[in-house]
């Protein structure tokens, strides 16, 4: 990811649509999902594989500990510090440097679709070596591979998804699928229709487009946010059929 696009998350993931949305779909997901932790100290641990900019594991803070966030990006990094957060590791998701069955929860938000993960399967073994039996992992993921466009060239896009894709590697991987859906439904076909005109004009090829994250009017920030979180409920009951994004939750087994 381009060093501005952390500066430009930090800036605006507090207030901005698409992370209200995005993390309150995890934090409700935690919450419906997550057991007791099984080391007997009454004390969850989570870890945040990419933690980026560091809002949302600063907010999963008060309910897990430890929470340590892990991210390739010293610059990411650093922003988490700036927002406080003490346990912080530099590492790949392809490699996480955390012994074997450590965390009783995993989040990894838009990483292992990432140019500097070369094999999407081996980083979800690692984060399903990392879980202890019984643990969650929760994951958002871009989807569809015709949605690619600007957004994906400033991000290091390597791949888009399909829940049957993702279904695939993380049964391939060791896990159990307990929800996998489509989100961000309701703006497909904006999103669709930007992407087209994108590859029309040649603007994604030419790298001359910018990130779908930025600023907006507050009241379209507010329209946005409220269908997310609309959505975000209708997600609790039925999974949707496509979207901009895949969101999974899935466990890793009891022996």
């Amino acid at each position: 990811m381009e060093e501005q696009e952390y500066h430009t998350i930090y800036e605006l993931e507090e207030t901005h649509w698409w992370y209200l949305g995005l993390h309150g779909l995890v934090k409700d997901a935690l919450a419906r999902h997550s057991r007791p932790p099984s080391g007997g100290d009454g004390k969850a641990a989570l870890l945040d594989a990419g933690c980026g900019a560091g809002k949302l594991l600063k907010d999963l803070s008060a309910n897990y500990d430890p929470s340590v966030g892990v991210d390739i990006s010293p610059v990411g990094l650093s922003l988490c510090a700036k927002r406080g957060l003490g346990k912080l590791v530099t590492g790949s998701v392809s490699e996480l440097p955390f012994k074997a069955e450590c965390f009783d929860a995993a989040i990894s938000l838009d990483v292992i679709y990432h140019m500097q993960v070369p094999d999407d399967r081996a980083a979800l073994k690692e984060l399903q070596r990392v879980l202890k039996p019984g643990g969650v992992l929760v994951l958002n993921l871009p989807a569809f591979e015709f949605l690619s466009g600007s957004h994906d060239r400033q991000v290091h896009t390597r791949r888009r998804y399909t829940t049957k894709e993702l279904r695939r590697k993380l049964l391939s991987s060791g896990f159990e699928v307990e929800e996998l859906t489509y989100r961000n439904a309701f703006l497909f076909p904006v999103i669709f229709l930007v992407r087209a005109i994108q590859k029309l004009t040649g603007s994604a090829e030419r790298g001359t487009g910018k990130s779908d994250v930025t600023g907006l009017p507050r009241p379209v920030n507010r329209l946005l946010t409220s269908l997310l979180l609309f959505e975000n409920r209708l997600l609790k009951k039925v999974s949707l059929p496509f979207g901009s994004s895949v969101f999974c939750v899935a466990r890793k087994p009891v022996a």
